[in-house]
C-alpha cells in the first residue's frame, strides 16, 4: 500500500482543538514523512546536511519564499528555476520544467494572497506522526497546509491551526 492510499483510505481523524502558532512555533513543525517520496525530498538538501530533513524551517517551501521576500521580483523571476522548491517540483513531475515553474508561481501567488488577506483556510496538524521515522523532530506533524504555514513563517504572522489525533481504520 502506498502512503497516499494509507492517508486516503485507512486513517480516521478526530479533532482535538485549535492551536495558535507564532513564527517561532511554526518554525519547529515538521512536514509529513512520506516513505514513497522521502528520497526525492532528501535529495534537494546539500550533501552532508545535519539538520532535520522534515523541518518546515529548512524546507524548500520556506527557503524559496525567503528568497522571494529578500530580492526584487525581477531578480527572483530570473533565478526561480534554480530554487530548491522548483528542483523538488521537477523531481516530483518527471523533469517537467513548465509544470515545476507553474507550481512555483502558485506558491508565490499564495504568498501574495496571504500577505494581502491573511490565511483563509486553516492548516491541519496531527498530534503525532502517521509514519514514525528518525526524521520526525516535532510533536506535531503538518497534515495539510505546508504552503500556508511556510508563507505565515516568512511573513511573520501568527497562524491558527486545527489539531487532530488519528487512528488506523
Amino acid at each position: 500500500m502506498t502512503y497516499k492510499e494509507l492517508l486516503k483510505n485507512h486513517i480516521k481523524l478526530t479533532k482535538l482543538g485549535n492551536l495558535k502558532l507564532s513564527k517561532d512555533l511554526i518554525g519547529i513543525l515538521c512536514c509529513q514523512y512520506n516513505p514513497d517520496r522521502f528520497n526525492i525530498w532528501k535529495s534537494v538538501f546539500c550533501e552532508g546536511y545535519k539538520g532535520s530533513y522534515l523541518s518546515l524551517l529548512q524546507s524548500p517551501h520556506v527557503t524559496t519564499l525567503q528568497r522571494y521576500a529578500d530580492v526584487s521580483k525581477k531578480e527572483f523571476a530570473k533565478d526561480v528555476r534554480f530554487s530548491r522548491y522548483c528542483f523538488l517540483q521537477m523531481l516530483y513531475n518527471n523533469d517537467d520544467m513548465f509544470r515545476a515553474l507553474k507550481r512555483c508561481d502558485k506558491l508565490i501567488e499564495l504568498y501574495e494572497d496571504i500577505k494581502a488577506s491573511g490565511i483563509n483556510e486553516t492548516p491541519i496538524l496531527l498530534d503525532s506522526p502517521i509514519v514514525e521515522s528518525n526524521h520526525n523532530a516535532s510533536d506535531y506533524e503538518i497534515y495539510e497546509g505546508h504552503h500556508r504555514l511556510a508563507c505565515a513563517y516568512v511573513l511573520d504572522i501568527d497562524c491558527e491551526c486545527d489539531v487532530y489525533s488519528w487512528e488506523r481504520v
